[in-house]
């Protein structure tokens, strides 16, 4: 069996790119692929060079292929280091300009207090 599913590319940048400090636990992104390819028997290609900085911001995708169990047991750890952000939503939304400084309020208040409260980011253009 063989599957294909998305991983977090900053997450990979900076397990391919980050220097490696010597009292580190961290692996870098080649002992992390051949490790979980050990413990479950599987086969990962993954983008070994990634351009940091590129133009393109998509995720890159990651190739399991094995026993289907071992896929999803691959599966599985890969996306518990790389998971994309794919619960994030983003909404636009039009305020007049007029009301701009009803919807921040004094000092911000207003506006800080939604983002803390819906745990969000809002951005006024």
């Amino acid at each position: 069996m063989e599957e294909r599913f998305r991983i977090d590319r900053k997450k990979l940048e900076t397990m391919l790119y980050a220097p490696k400090q010597e009292e580190e636990e961290d692996e870098t992104g080649e002992e992390f692929f051949q490790r979980v390819m050990r413990e479950t028997n599987t086969q990962v290609k993954w983008p070994s060079k990634l351009k940091i900085g590129a133009k393109s911001k998509k995720d890159p995708h990651v190739k399991v292929e094995g026993r289907r169990e071992n896929v999803m047991e691959a599966k599985k750890k890969i996306l518990e280091v790389l998971e994309t952000k794919v619960n994030k939503v983003t909404l636009k939304m039009d305020v007049a300009y007029t009301e701009h400084s009803h919807v921040i309020g004094k000092g911000g208040g207003n506006i800080k207090k939604v983002m803390e409260v819906t745990s969000c980011h809002i951005h006024f253009p």
